[in-house]
């Protein structure tokens, strides 16, 4: 995934594209080669849901998407536009398999209330997609006038943006402005503890100056007159952390009710029969939950971008296959259930230790080291191949087993393979995510063994435990959390409903 700053450009092979803006209204108007709106009414929003190829995404994150073979010859721009925003909004342009190919998110933002986000245009004979991030103070309305259309029916009565709803559009965004409101407040407590323990210390230092108070009743009076001081200190920063992740929390309950699956709490409504309007989070997925020292229960998503850069390490240092092999299990059925569509698959498990048979691979797993060479070198020549048809605009001639969208587990990294295996996932970890393959990987620190490789893919890694720990430090507040593992859900219930859910999307997959 690539951030385009505006004005940059990059050539678009795939059949498809779209664009979805998180926590904002979106639309499209179709420009001719004068640059020009084709018509005054050259719109395509919720009011009008397509005009010929064009066609508006609904749902809780909105879009637009294009079959660019199948667009209009007369339209030779399509912008992409974004209002009702609350801060800077990220635009993802995603391929057809739904991988997310390049992100845009303006620099700065001022008086600006409707933006030209995305512009996807045609450059003799073939596609591309430029980052403009182009705002407008006068709204929809300015923005329109400088293209020669209306105002379509569907924008907001005023040019002010849209007043926030209980629950943002984006749930990523949400989810990162309570980890920010929750860091705040703890480094505002564990400052408060820190003044008080020095006042305490400072309060004591005079007291030891001063003969009179160093012994007897008086001093062992003044004494604890100076810890009671410290420990209503603590006792009233304590109380307003407390209120202050309670109001959190209760957010945090009200967005798990919304979540789309590869998001939500294996309980939440986001993992029954999916909604037909409802958008898909097609890119970011729950790893598991983060916790303060301070307060472990509060907990909150930790949550990714997807596909996965860097690619994924699970530690095994405490003996921890069995736990690693569910944090793969858990994860790669979030993948499958949110993204647009369902990924193909791929397990390389030497000795069948982690005995992941049971997800929904596209073949059985690799577990002897032959396999586990030919599916790792065929990995490695679906990367070559991807980046080939991108080179030449010609990814909608791949075959579908080659189209992005692809998850490869490893789980006891880098037990039974060989040399050129290991070079291979080397490859993969480095590049996969390039090319739409989220790589996730089990094991013990490889650094006692001395062999370089594995260092390096070691340290291309985000890595993360099987056991709460982990050593995250958020870089707003300088507050350290506690990650917990995602291990898949323990009722046999949910359980039940969520394979059901697996189930329906790789039916859905195969189908086409």
């Amino acid at each position: 995934m690539t951030e385009l700053r505006s004005g940059e450009n990059r050539p678009w092979p795939d059949a498809r594209v779209t664009a979805y803006v998180a926590g904002a209204q979106v639309g499209a108007l179709l420009l001719g080669p004068d640059g020009r709106a084709l018509s005054t009414a050259a719109w395509v929003d919720a009011a009008t849901p397509a005009r010929g190829a064009v066609a508006h995404v609904a749902g809780s994150v909105q879009g637009v998407t294009a079959l660019l073979a199948d667009v209009d010859p007369a339209v030779a721009r399509v912008l992409v536009v974004a209002t009702g925003f609350d801060g800077a909004p990220t635009a993802q342009v995603l391929t057809s398999d739904g991988a997310v190919a390049f992100t845009v998110t303006p620099a700065a933002l001022s008086t600006e209330t409707a933006l030209v986000m995305v512009e996807v245009y045609r450059r003799d004979g073939a596609w591309k997609v430029r980052a403009l991030a182009q705002g407008y103070a006068g709204g929809l309305a300015a923005l329109a006038a400088a293209y020669g259309a209306a105002t379509p029916t569907s924008a907001p009565a005023s040019a002010a943006p849209a007043a926030p709803s209980p629950v943002l559009d984006d749930p990523v965004r949400q989810i990162g402005m309570i980890l920010d409101d929750a860091s705040r407040t703890t480094a505002s407590f564990e400052s408060s503890q820190a003044f008080a323990e020095q006042r305490l210390e400072r309060d004591l230092e005079q007291l030891v100056g001063d003969p009179s108070l160093r012994v007897g009743p008086a001093a062992e009076a003044a004494r604890a007159a100076a810890q009671q001081r410290r420990d209503q200190l603590v006792v009233e920063a304590r109380a307003r952390h407390r209120t202050d992740l309670a109001q959190l929390g209760d957010e945090l309950a009200t967005l798990a009710r919304v979540l789309p699956p590869s998001l939500a709490p294996w309980t939440a409504p986001g993992w029954q029969v999916p909604r037909p309007d409802a958008a898909p989070a097609a890119w970011a997925v729950r790893l598991g939950e983060l916790a303060l020292p301070s307060a472990p229960d509060f907990r909150l998503p930790m949550v990714r971008t997807l596909p996965l850069a860097p690619a994924l390490w699970i530690e095994t240092e405490d003996g921890g296959e069995v736990v690693a092999a569910r944090m793969m299990a858990a994860l790669t059925t979030r993948l499958v259930v949110g993204l647009p569509r369902a990924p193909r698959l791929a397990v390389v498990d030497v000795g069948d230790r982690a005995m992941l048979g049971h997800l929904p691979t596209s073949e059985p797993p690799a577990t002897d080291p032959g396999e586990a060479s030919r599916v790792l070198q065929e990995h490695v020549e679906h990367l070559r191949m991807v980046a080939m048809a991108r080179r030449s605009q010609a990814l909608d001639d791949l075959p579908p087993q080659h189209r992005p969208g692809r998850v490869l587990l490893v789980p006891d990294f880098p037990g039974g393979l060989d040399d050129s295996s290991v070079a291979a996932v080397h490859q993969l970890v480095a590049h996969g995510a390039d090319c739409g393959v989220n790589v996730v990987l089990s094991g013990r620190r490889p650094e006692s063994l001395g062999i370089a490789v594995l260092d390096l893919v070691h340290d291309l890694c985000l890595r993360v435990p099987t056991a709460p720990g982990g050593d995250l430090v958020d870089s707003y507040g300088g507050v350290s959390w506690v990650f917990h593992p995602d291990l898949g859900p323990d009722d046999p219930f949910v359980a039940e409903r969520v394979q059901d859910a697996v189930t329906r999307r790789v039916t859905e997959r195969d189908r086409t």
